[in-house]
């Protein structure tokens, strides 16, 4: 994650910094991964489709709040997209 100041074009990484567990410093995906934030605009929800992990994160700091590994979800998904649509 990355904070832009858009008046200044000041940049922030936010995730991962020298407080990310060494696991999570690493994470990258190539398609599949999103961010979302709060209402408040003090946390992100950011997704790793590939590594099939999400961590929410505090963007004050950046500190991880939690670390969710969905494992579950990518079965599903999967075959899902190996259905064939019917045409016509």
């Amino acid at each position: 994650l990355l904070m832009v100041d858009a008046a200044s074009g000041e940049e922030t990484t936010i995730f991962p910094n020298q407080r990310t567990p060494g696991h999570l410093r690493h994470l990258f995906t190539v398609f599949g991964g999103g961010v979302a934030i709060s209402p408040d605009r003090r946390r992100a929800m950011v997704t790793f489709f590939q590594a099939r992990k999400a961590v929410e994160v505090r963007i004050a700091d950046g500190e991880v709040l939690v670390e969710i590994a969905f494992d579950l979800i990518q079965e599903p998904l999967v075959y899902s997209l190996r259905q064939e649509d019917p045409v016509g």
